[in-house]
C-alpha cells in the first residue's frame, strides 16, 4: 500500500507542474477553479452549522486554513480583488503546509476521526489547488496591502471569538503563534525572546507575501 508521506509528497510535486502546463488554457482552469470553490463554501458551511446548530459544539472558523476557505471563495464569486488575492494567499500556504506536514509527521494528525481525517487531507488538497489555479486564472496585482490587511483582520477575528464568544480552544496555530505561548516555558529572560520572536515572525510574513507574489508572476501569463 502507498504511504501518505508519498502520496503528499507526489501532490506537491505534481499539482503545480499540471496547472503551470495548463496555464494557458484559463477557461478550463477557470471553471475548475469555481467547481473547486463552490465545493469548499458549501461544505463547509455545512459542517460548521452542523457543529453550532446540531451538535451544540462550540466551534468556530478561526484557524488560518478555517478562514481561507470562506475568504477565498466569497473572494473569487463576488470578484472582490483584494479578498482574492488573500484569499489564494492564505489557501496555498493553509495548503503548502498542511502538506508537508502529512510528509514529515502523518501521524501527528492520527487523532481525528477516519471521516474528518480523509476530509481534511482532501480539503486541504484542494486549498492548495484552488490557491495555484487562482493565481493562474487571476491577475495578482503584486501590492502587499491585501496581504498585511487580512492577517490583521483574521487575527483580530480569531481573538474577538475567543473573547466575546468565550471560545476556549487556544490550541490553535493562530493563537500560537500571535501570543508566542511556547516561549512561555522559557523563564529567563521571557520578555526579550518575545520580542525577538514578533521581529522574526513580521519578516517571515514580509518573506511569504514577497515569496506568493513572485509565485503569482510566475503562474500568471
Amino acid at each position: 500500500m502507498i504511504s501518505i508521506r508519498v502520496i503528499f509528497s507526489c501532490l506537491l510535486i505534481l499539482i503545480p507542474l499540471i496547472i503551470y502546463i495548463l496555464r494557458y488554457h484559463k477557461v478550463g482552469l477557470k471553471i475548475v477553479l469555481y467547481i473547486i470553490i463552490v465545493y469548499l463554501l458549501v461544505y463547509k458551511i455545512a459542517e460548521y452549522y452542523y457543529h453550532l446548530v446540531i451538535e451544540k459544539n462550540n466551534q468556530y472558523p478561526v484557524e488560518f486554513s478555517a478562514v481561507s476557505y470562506f475568504i477565498l471563495s466569497l473572494g473569487i464569486l463576488f470578484h472582490i480583488k483584494g479578498v482574492r488575492e488573500f484569499g489564494s494567499f492564505l489557501a496555498f500556504f493553509s495548503g503548502l503546509f498542511y502538506i508537508l506536514a502529512s510528509i514529515i509527521s502523518p501521524e501527528s494528525f492520527l487523532h481525528n476521526t477516519r471521516y474528518y481525517l480523509e476530509m481534511a487531507r482532501l480539503n486541504h488538497t484542494l486549498l492548495y489547488v484552488s490557491s495555484l489555479l487562482c493565481l493562474t486564472v487571476y491577475y495578482n496585482r503584486g501590492h502587499k496591502y491585501p496581504y498585511v490587511l487580512g492577517l490583521i483582520v483574521v487575527i483580530g477575528h480569531a481573538f474577538i471569538v475567543k473573547n466575546i464568544l468565550n471560545y476556549s480552544d487556544t490550541s490553535y496555530v493562530i493563537y500560537e503563534l500571535s501570543l508566542g505561548t511556547f516561549l512561555k516555558d522559557i523563564n529567563l529572560y521571557y520578555w526579550y525572546y518575545l520580542i525577538i520572536y514578533y521581529i522574526l515572525v513580521l519578516i517571515t510574513a514580509y518573506l511569504f507575501i514577497k515569496l506568493f507574489n513572485i509565485l503569482a508572476k510566475k503562474y500568471y501569463y
